[in-house]
């Protein structure tokens, strides 16, 4: 009696210092924020020159081929991609002149920036590595499948892979800062990561987009994902990005990429979104969204870092 007596304000005091805790790390975390004092992460030189590439409309192949040379390691990821079952067909390619030859600059110049900020951003540790992942292969699956919801629609394909990439570049950050904050305070909480993470994700992307000069559509769709009528001036391409999500979680939360839990053949037509409505993306574009399941998958295969 006198032991569990003594171990209940024992138990108290714990429980109370880590509310103490929990409500600090969310100050700090709170401050940071508002305060702009959140370390964050610096675009990569490379990613810099891939977007100037591909916002020059006479930018060359030979200048893309030369700038991506120069990053041994990116060079070996686009030729990995690019000899992918995604695209190589029967013929393996050699250089990165024949993948451009092949695949054009556009696809190429998409490649070298997905790479280059899963670089920048999607790394991760022991204590992160699962959520990290997975955020970093949502986002790869977003771009791909609204570059393919834009072609459907004969929309800017480049900017919408930009946009479904991009829209969620403030999570991994908002994940490392939690992490960081909780590792000096001795903590350890799950859900507490989860919650801060999902709570300060959006407007840390906004600043991140800012302080890297992103494109303002990338910036409307990071802020105005989910309410994406009210983006001001690009609402249509925030609102492909937010249908190419939904396939995106769709298929990730079946058991195959083609394959839904319950057994049945997943099919996107299936999907009763009101955004595919909104978009008027019909029974028949949806069909022929099915048929690019298998393509989009072995992208994300030799994407993945």
């Amino acid at each position: 009696m006198n032991s569990l007596t003594e171990q209940q304000p024992s138990d108290q005091y714990r429980a109370n210092q880590n509310l103490v805790t929990h409500q600090s790390i969310e100050r700090q975390l709170k401050a940071a924020v508002e305060q702009g004092d959140l370390e964050l992460p610096v675009l990569p030189a490379v990613a810099m020159q891939v977007l100037e590439l591909s916002n020059d409309p006479e930018a060359s192949a030979a200048a893309l081929a030369k700038l991506v040379q120069s990053d041994p390691s990116l060079a070996s990821h686009i030729m990995r991609v690019a000899n992918s079952a995604a695209y190589s067909g029967t013929s393996q390619m050699q250089t990165l002149q024949q993948a451009i030859a092949r695949l054009g600059m556009q696809q190429i110049t998409q490649f070298a920036l997905a790479m280059t900020v899963g670089e920048a951003l999607f790394k991760s540790d022991q204590s992160s590595q699962t959520m990290i992942a997975s955020v970093w292969r949502t986002s790869l699956a977003t771009g791909a499948w609204a570059r393919e919801v834009a072609r459907l629609l004969r929309e800017n394909t480049e900017m919408a892979f930009l946009c479904g990439l991009l829209h969620d570049i403030g999570r991994p950050v908002a994940l490392h800062a939690v992490l960081d904050l909780q590792s000096a305070s001795g903590l350890s909480d799950e859900q507490q990561l989860v919650e801060l993470t999902e709570r300060y994700h959006q407007v840390i992307g906004v600043s991140l987009a800012r302080r890297w000069q992103l494109p303002e559509p990338v910036i409307e769709t990071i802020n105005y994902l989910d309410d994406y009528f009210a983006a001001p001036s690009a609402a249509r391409i925030v609102t492909i990005v937010h249908a190419a999500r939904q396939i995106a979680v769709a298929i990730d939360a079946a058991e195959q990429p083609a394959e839904s839990a319950d057994g049945k053949l997943f099919s996107i037509a299936s999907l009763n979104e009101p955004v595919f409505t909104e978009l008027n993306l019909y029974e028949e574009d949806r069909l022929a969204l099915d048929e690019r399941v298998d393509t989009v998958d072995q992208l994300l295969a030799a994407m993945v870092l």
